[in-house]
């Protein structure tokens, strides 16, 4: 079975069917599995894995478990691998049970080893199977994929790499041998010098390949593999942004440096060792076979027991990530609710929680490393146990004058790089996976998403934007709202409103692009793109000056910027700053209050919007002194009277402020467009929605 890793928790369930696919030999990567622009934000169902197994070729079956048997008596039925949901909102593949242990992978975390007990405390009592079906068979070929990312390292470089590698290996060699050498000659000082000076040859000469061809392989890496990824990942749809948080998109994007790493650094130079050693075995076979061979032996026994300690502790290490990742999110979550921990004054009962969990992960992490432990005993008694069997045999060998005191010397040395032998092969196996499992991970952000609609240009309609019946369903979804039509002029001010959840903001992400819509949207000119100014949910300010922030690639002078910023009511406190437009900006904003952070926003959406503006709840946070302000001095003022506007807002006064409404109902309703007043007279929803916002002055 191949390991697939998830990239968030959205995509786990597909990431468990894609290795239950893999033990039915049919190769299909997470992403491979699900075609729309993002997964349902609380992830996919059982269910819709049985929408795939008819084009599979697969038979999917979801039980409960029966809960008075024990986990290996359920499991021995399976006959093969099974799908555990796990901890309620995420899921796991088992892959054998004893008596007291559960093997299992994790599609978040990897290969895990659990006792019985602690399985059934994070089960969550739901078993689903998948096996071929009895139909007839399916074509179940991989899809075209990008080149492998190994391939991109083939090239002149990959071979002055191995050279280089090869080189210093040699020089280890030549040294065992130049021992020999020197020990066996009537010359010991010309000898010992000449072996010195073949030496510094030798390793100057593998530091200069390994240089050259580790920086052409880095620029290699990053022209053919970081370019392509960097511009595959940021033409992903804007779902798919949405429906990720930052830290998951940041971690996958950071792989592509671990990729290269583990490829350069760990996976070829280990490769290249364990190749070189077996040159050495060759060479001292030559010397004496029955030495050589006795050895390997010694080699073969103890690479058997450290394969076994190995895999005991992968599996100990990833079971304290696992448990790392459980105590972090305990400490987040009680750090968010920080507020109500101090206001109903539980900090105890909150230390209560943290202390048990990082008892768990304290017995995680001893377990870890008692398996550290024995990985390192197996290692040392190898290279003892070898060392003194080997002299034993080579000083029977000698008396018996089969070999010189040169050779046993020269053969105490090739056990010492013999015993690393078993390391580097294991070095190698290791990271090779970890660069198989990196490049799968990458692969959905290689892999073109589904393209975005190309804009369409006419400039005979005289429009800013329009759209042509349009709509939107998003995954798993209905559709929001009846095709509509909205015909944007240059100047006019618009707003729409309507419940929490109308789809006002679909709507807004319609007419800027961000979405695959039904039905089309027009720019009047082929520039309306790039004079457009946003306000969305999630935008912020980062770390820099308030001119970095505010006047980003506008390129709009010092006049224009406090002009802007008057206009939103920030030029006096801008200007009482030391430093002015030159002061700092810490991540987020966070030295100034929100609603001064969200005012610079506006001011960079002004100077950035010189055809149209498009504000997704861009006022909710300001006070209502300070949004008639915003009203008075941008939407009715003449400067900004040929700059279109078009706002979601829950704030009713602005709707006065406006040319036209666009009132969303809900329900999949079509949107009704018109003048406020208007409205009012020929829409019952309407009125009564008005007439609903108590409080709100909108005469």
């Amino acid at each position: 079975m191949k390991i697939r890793l998830q990239n968030s928790e959205q995509d786990c369930l597909l990431a468990c069917f894609s290795m239950m696919l893999s033990s039915l030999d049919i190769d299909r990567l997470p992403h491979e599995l699900y075609e729309d622009e993002a997964m349902p934000p609380d992830g996919l169902k059982a269910s819709y894995l049985r929408t795939l197994d008819q084009r599979l070729g697969t038979r999917t079956r979801a039980f409960r478990d029966p809960g008075d048997h024990s986990v290996r008596a359920v499991f021995r039925g399976f006959k093969g691998p099974a799908i555990a949901h796990w901890n309620g909102n995420h899921f796991v593949v088992v892959t054998a049970v004893s008596r007291r242990h559960v093997r299992l992978i994790d599609p978040a975390h990897g290969r895990i080893r659990l006792t019985t007990e602690d399985f059934r405390r994070h089960f969550a009592g739901t078993w689903i199977l998948v096996a071929p079906a009895t139909y007839a068979t399916v074509d179940v070929s991989p899809p075209v994929r990008p080149q492998p990312a190994i391939r991109v390292f083939i090239s002149k470089h990959l071979g002055l790499l191995i050279l280089g590698l090869a080189i210093g290996q040699g020089a280890s060699i030549t040294i065992a041998a130049g021992v020999r050498e020197v020990l066996d000659s009537t010359h010991v000082w010309a000898v010992t010098g000449g072996l010195i000076l073949l030496l510094v040859c030798l390793y100057a000469a593998s530091a200069i390949a390994l240089t050259v061809a580790q920086r052409g392989l880095s620029d290699r890496f990053e022209h053919r593999y970081s370019n392509p990824l960097f511009t595959s990942f940021l033409h992903r749809p804007f779902l798919y942004f949405k429906s990720q948080t930052t830290g998951s998109l940041l971690e996958v994007l950071s792989l592509r440096g671990a990729l290269r790493d583990t490829v350069l650094a760990t996976a070829v130079p280990s490769a290249v060792s364990f190749l070189t050693v077996l040159v050495l075995v060759a060479y001292l076979a030559w010397i004496s076979l029955p030495l050589t061979l006795t050895a390997c032996a010694i080699a073969l026994v103890f690479t058997t027991l450290a394969i076994f300690a190995i895999q005991r502790e992968r599996d100990a290490s990833q079971n304290y990530v696992q448990q790392q990742v459980a105590f972090s999110s305990a400490i987040q979550h009680d750090i968010f609710a920080i507020e109500e921990a101090k206001v109903t004054r539980t900090e105890n009962a909150v230390a209560d929680r943290w202390r048990e969990e990082n008892l768990r992960l304290t017995s995680t992490f001893k377990k870890t490393l008692s398996a550290q432990n024995l990985s390192m005993a197996i290692q040392r008694i190898y290279y003892g146990v070898s060392l003194v069997i080997t002299a034993a045999a080579g000083i029977y060998l000698y008396q018996q004058s089969i070999i010189g005191m040169p050779d046993l010397v020269l053969f105490q040395a090739g056990v010492g790089m013999l015993a690393t032998s078993t390391t580097e092969l294991n070095n190698f196996f290791v990271a090779w996976a970890k660069a198989l499992v990196f490049e799968q991970r990458q692969a959905p952000l290689r892999q073109p998403g589904r393209t975005t609609k190309p804009d369409v240009v006419d400039e005979s309609t005289g429009s800013l934007i329009q759209g042509r019946d349009i709509s939107f369903t998003y995954p798993g979804g209905d559709r929001v709202f009846e095709p509509m039509n909205l015909d944007i002029r240059p100047g006019e001010k618009i707003a729409i409103v309507g419940e929490s959840g109308s789809g006002k903001s679909t709507l807004l992400h319609i007419l800027l692009g961000l979405v695959n819509h039904d039905g089309d949207v027009i720019h009047g000119s082929p520039e309306v793109r790039r004079q457009l100014g946003i306000v969305l949910p999630g935008m912020s300010l980062h770390a820099g000056t308030l001119r970095d922030n505010i006047v980003g690639d506008s390129g709009a002078d010092d006049a224009r910027v406090w002009q802007v910023l008057d206009a939103v009511g920030l030029a006096q406190r801008i200007a009482a700053l030391p430093l002015g437009l030159d002061s700092a900006v810490f991540e987020n904003g966070k030295n100034f209050s929100s609603g001064q952070a969200q005012r610079l926003l506006i001011a960079k959406s002004l100077l950035r919007g010189s055809s149209a503006v498009f504000w997704d709840e861009a006022l909710s946070g300001l006070d209502p002194f300070t949004r008639q302000s915003v009203y008075h001095d941008v939407l009715d003022a003449d400067q900004y009277r040929g700059v279109a506007m078009v706002m979601v807002s829950h704030q009713l006064d602005m709707l006065t402020h406006v040319d036209r409404v666009v009132f969303l109902a809900g329900d999949g309703a079509r949107p009704q467009v018109g003048d406020h007043v208007d409205l009012l007279s020929t829409s019952e929803s309407y009125a009564r929605y008005v007439e609903g916002a108590v409080g709100q002055t909108v005469d």
